[in-house]
């Protein structure tokens, strides 16, 4: 079976998807982050909250971030 799944995944690119959460078994922001590479995913986890340091967040990386998030003044909120 091994070499099945050789022959079908040769060639082929897998995407890393990064569960950001609160839980112990999801990944902080910052550390999803850091480990992510063109292509990943990071997708927050349902009612996952941070605050920014800062104004912003700027992604520089070629990502997709899923999750719903609410914002207000001061917090964004993932209410998926």
């Amino acid at each position: 079976m091994k070499n099945n799944l050789d022959k079908l995944m040769k060639g082929k690119v897998c995407m890393g998807r990064y569960i950001v959460g609160n839980g112990s078994d999801t990944w902080n922001l910052a550390d999803a982050y850091a480990a992510v590479v063109d292509g990943d995913i990071i997708e927050f986890e349902r009612d996952f909250s941070f605050n920014l340091s800062g104004d912003s967040w700027v992604i520089e990386k070629n990502i997709t971030v899923c999750g719903y998030v609410e914002m207000n003044e001061k917090w964004w909120k993932n209410a998926i």
